[in-house]
């Protein structure tokens, strides 16, 4: 009587823990929308590995790129002027990893998150990009209301909006000439379907991965979505 009992309450335990994905700890994110829909569960894709990432919603997947909405969020954010996209990118990672070891005015250490986002303009019709960069890391979900301040004056907090963004992914290393190749290649894939409501001077280059990982890199590149192509401003002023 007492076995059937055990097993009978080992059964409802499984089926539970299956519901809830506490079978897997790791992959399970709980987050609260502040956009009034309610308790939200996220399981946190392979490619974030161990690391908090940003969670998001796939609105549209097709074969070769998604359509993901971003809740509103706080991100640690660096610029780094005047000087190529690889050597900004290191002394970015420099400063945006001290804020994670200590370097707050609480001077607590958190686990460093994923990706790197880093904002560039492109210029000469996307051939090249402003040597101006952007880099950002997520702040973690137990400090997302309260963040401390960083010490580092050339480090800031800065609330991201809600956004949606066409996102698809590349492989490799993120160089900027790889970025460039692969913005032009996704924008040619929206064009191809006619879609005319992305912008096409500031993208993003979400990079998962640490310099030292040489295989199965996971970058991507991210196009917000929603807005009026430059061309087709142009045209609609023509027409006024």
């Amino acid at each position: 009587m007492r076995a059937a009992a055990a097993l009978l309450l080992l059964s409802a335990c499984l089926g539970a823990c299956q519901a809830l994905d506490l079978l897997d700890p790791a992959g399970l994110v709980e987050t609260l929308s502040t956009g009034g829909a309610g308790l939200e569960r996220w399981k946190r894709p392979d490619f974030c590995g161990e690391l908090d990432c940003p969670p998001y919603k796939v609105e549209k997947k097709k074969d070769n790129y998604e359509l993901r909405r971003y809740n509103a969020g706080k991100w640690l954010q660096t610029q780094v002027n005047d000087t190529k996209f690889e050597l900004a990118y290191t002394k970015a990672a420099s400063r945006l990893t001290k804020y994670f070891k200590g370097g707050n005015e609480e001077e607590r250490s958190y686990k460093v998150t994923t990706p790197t986002l880093v904002e560039l303009k492109l210029v000469n019709e996307g051939k090249g990009t402003e040597q101006s960069y952007n880099f950002s890391l997520w702040l973690p979900e137990e400090i997302q209301k309260e963040p401390p301040q960083p010490t580092d004056a050339e480090l800031q907090i800065i609330d991201y909006p809600k956004i949606k963004v066409y996102v698809r992914k590349f492989s490799g290393f993120a160089t900027e000439g790889t970025i460039l190749k692969e913005a032009n290649g996704f924008m040619d894939i929206l064009d191809d379907e006619g879609r005319e409501d992305y912008g096409e001077e500031i993208i993003w280059v979400a990079i998962y991965d640490p310099p030292q990982k040489l295989m199965h890199r996971h970058n991507e590149i991210h196009l917000p979505a929603g807005q009026k192509k430059k061309k087709q401003q142009a045209e609609q002023v023509l027409a006024s």
